[in-house]
């Protein structure tokens, strides 16, 4: 059995105390940072973001072909570096025009053919630098994939109305629920073209070493 002290306490730094209880018994917990800060404190998390994106012809609509499908947005992981991608935020909103209908997240499962020095280097969330991440960036970027793209599920948010006419953004805290691993590759794409539809959004991550 554990012990816990009823109520608050006013503790200083470096002693011992008690865990918290409250008046019915049940411990109290609560947190001490915001919810991703200590992974972001130790430099394990990046994120990516496309300013404008249009969406096009088939190539960019779900699930994306092989060789011609483009990444709206995305990351690829590299089959040799030797971590797990865990994808915890992506945002999606309609900078202009008509959508087609909602965003879906596709995956590309390893071996997936991707060229390892595909795309752009993502930001560091903690240096707030374009450095140190073992993964590579697909925003508006042909994944050149030797394999057909599969849907995992829709991203949502969007209709098929214009922008400033209905719901237009789409912000999710998947939480960890999808992991990336090496050699595999997780992008956004399209319901459909719509009527010259451009967009900007965002994908963050923890990588997390392979043991």
């Amino acid at each position: 059995m554990l012990d816990m002290r009823i109520g608050p306490q006013a503790i200083a730094d470096g002693n011992l105390t008690f865990l918290r209880g409250d008046k019915t018994g049940a411990q109290v917990v609560t947190d001490a940072h915001g919810r991703y800060t200590e992974a972001v404190l130790r430099g394990n998390c990046f994120i990516t973001a496309v300013k404008s994106a249009t969406v096009t012809v088939t190539t960019d609509i779900s699930p994306l072909p092989a060789t011609t499908g483009r990444s709206l947005l995305g990351v690829f992981n590299p089959a040799t570096s030797g971590k797990n991608l865990v994808v915890l935020k992506i945002g999606i909103a309609t900078v202009s025009g008509t959508p087609g209908g909602p965003f879906y997240l596709d995956y590309i499962a390893a071996p997936s053919g991707i060229v390892a020095g595909i795309g752009g280097v993502p930001t560091n969330l903690l240096t707030l630098l374009a450095a140190g991440s073992s993964s590579r960036t697909l925003n508006a970027q042909v994944v050149a994939q030797t394999v057909v793209a599969v849907m995992l599920r829709p991203l949502g948010g969007l209709a098929a109305v214009a922008a400033g006419a209905g719901v237009y953004s789409i912000d999710e805290d998947v939480g960890g629920l999808i992991v990336v691993p090496p050699g595999a590759a997780l992008v956004v794409s399209a319901h459909a073209v719509g009527t010259t539809h451009v967009i900007s959004g965002y994908m963050a991550w923890e990588e997390i070493a392979i043991v």
